[in-house]
């Protein structure tokens, strides 16, 4: 009988705890997410997955299976920041989008509720005590509802035919709801999504307008990462090919030493552009370090450059390449890649008076660095 005594007290001590940790069930240093979605067929296995973002590249940091429509995700502490995604896939072996990510801002003890299409998840009704998610829906109460309807599912499908036109369309009224707004962290990031379309079309239509925004931004704002890569977006850079000398840009090693490609001259230099999201990337990295090893005592240098945020690079610094030189472009993918291509993975191969020799493609298959290397003869 005391034993039984004893556990009641064991229990009520493990309830204490908990209540001090939860508030109405939400963790008071972190947040809640559930969502109840329809059209979603009830003989299809959908997984939510949530996303951290970082600059341009999400972490899939949880994910839960829908059952009847419905997904839920606590998160104990908000500790990778306040801005994530969700996006629906099938649960196959092949990730395949069911909707296209949706943005989330969190703060802690917030409680978050989508309710909506699962293939519209973009475009659903989301309640949240938050400042920037409120933002967030107001903007998205005012899109074109055919036209957003459209824009996911060519985003879902990936059929970009029309996607210039009607991202243009949308753009344009997102462009002139900031016009007159004060600029929160939502509009920080749709902006930025907006610059970056300037790495693949040169849109000037926005350039004006974008800048007219920018112009609004605080001093703080402007010197955030995502701010200086807004500004950089819109400057134009001047395109190299090969037969071009390279252009000397600035890099960051691990310590923060900076770095330039001319201090390897006199050496045959190899160079990786590459992103911890990009799956191209990663799977050129195992090549660039067996170049590396093969090469340790020759002419030729083997440069992997990171375009990820400084967090993010050195999460990724695992991938088996510290028998190459490890650097980070500063300003990601704003910054020198935009000089070669305007997507990862990027190979330039450099003549040792840095002359660019080669270009590679925008993509990866395996063979193709020693291929690259093999034009030096």
């Amino acid at each position: 009988m005391k034993q039984l005594h004893w556990s009641f007290e064991i229990i009520a001590i493990c309830i204490i705890i908990c209540t001090g940790c939860y508030d109405n069930g939400v963790p008071t240093n972190g947040a809640v997410i559930e969502g109840n979605l329809t059209g979603i067929a009830t003989d299809e296995s959908i997984v939510a997955i949530l996303w951290q973002r970082d600059g341009m590249v999400g972490k899939s940091i949880k994910k839960d299976t829908l059952i009847q429509g419905r997904f839920r995700f606590c998160l104990d502490t908000l500790d990778g920041g306040d801005f994530y995604e969700i996006c629906l896939s099938k649960t196959n072996d092949v990730f395949e989008f069911v909707s296209w990510f949706t943005e989330i801002y969190l703060e802690p003890g917030a409680k978050v509720v989508i309710r909506g299409e699962g293939k519209y998840l973009y475009a659903a009704k989301i309640s949240s005590p938050v400042k920037e998610q409120k933002k967030r829906q107001q903007f998205i109460s005012k899109m074109p509802a055919e036209t957003l309807r459209e824009w996911q599912d060519m985003h879902i499908h990936q059929d970009f035919t029309k996607m210039d036109s009607i991202s243009n369309v949308l753009n344009a009224q997102r462009l002139s709801l900031m016009e007159n707004e004060p600029i929160g962290d939502y509009s920080m990031n749709l902006l930025y999504g907006i610059a970056l379309s300037f790495l693949s079309e040169d849109h000037e239509g926005y350039r004006d307008e974008i800048m007219k925004i920018y112009g609004r931004l605080t001093d703080e704002q402007k010197q955030t990462q995502i701010g200086k890569e807004i500004y950089n977006y819109l400057q134009n850079v001047k395109k190299v090919s090969i037969g071009d000398v390279v252009p000397d840009y600035e890099y960051l090693d691990t310590n923060g030493m900076k770095h330039h490609i001319s201090e390897l001259a006199g050496k045959w230099v190899l160079v990786e552009f590459w992103s911890s999201g990009c799956y191209a990337s990663i799977m050129a990295l195992p090549e660039m370090a067996q170049l590396a090893k093969e090469n340790v005592d020759s002419d030729y240098r083997i440069v992997c450059i990171s375009v990820n945020t400084e967090k993010r690079w050195k999460e990724a610094m695992g991938h088996n390449v510290d028998e190459c030189i490890n650097w980070r472009d500063p300003d990601c993918m704003s910054g020198s890649i935009r000089a070669y291509f305007n997507g990862v993975p990027a190979f330039i191969l450099i003549e040792p008076d840095g002359v660019i020799k080669d270009l590679g493609v925008e993509g990866y298959y395996d063979g193709l660095l020693h291929e690259m290397i093999s034009k030096r003869r």
